[in-house]
């Protein structure tokens, strides 16, 4: 069977570096089991005439703030609910940050409350294509799952 496969940035990247210039570099930063490591990568763009020197932001003060927001990110993924039935073992579900039942979503340009982008049309379109992309990914994962069945036939049978 003949395919091709070609590099891409993930959607919603801020790279301007080509995807494929990029791999190149970082395949230049590997350990010895294969492993990127950032430090080296951060090593190598340091030099201006690096292909991936301008990704970087240069500014320590600014790199700093960038590195905050970035935690912040992190932190708003990384926070999980844990559903306890009885007579079964405990469940670690992946959740929305929740403040007053208002859910927090990533778009673009960052976080925001869901309701808020209900009347932007062109926000609330990109928050309906997350909505439908993490619905198909939650059918693929959990297909397996019986307990699973009816949600993932309301994902399959539901146009969105």
């Amino acid at each position: 069977m003949m395919y091709e496969t070609g590099l891409e940035w993930k959607e919603g990247s801020r790279f301007r570096v080509s995807p494929v210039v990029a791999a190149r570099e970082l395949s230049q930063c590997t350990d010895d089991t294969g492993h990127i490591m950032p430090q080296l990568v951060v090593n190598r763009a340091r030099s201006e005439q690096s292909p991936i020197h301008d990704e970087f932001e240069w500014n320590d003060t600014i790199a700093a703030e960038e590195h905050r927001k970035a935690v912040a990110r992190i932190m708003a993924c990384s926070i999980i609910a844990v559903v306890v039935r009885a007579k079964s073992d405990p469940v670690n579900v992946e959740t929305d940050i929740i403040k007053s039942q208002r859910a927090l979503v990533h778009m673009n340009s960052g976080y925001r409350w869901a309701d808020e982008v209900l009347n932007e049309e062109a926000a609330y379109a990109y928050l309906l294509s997350q909505a439908k992309r993490d619905a198909q990914m939650f059918a693929m994962k959990y297909r397996s799952l019986g307990e699973v069945g009816a949600i993932i036939a309301a994902i399959e049978s539901t146009p969105i």
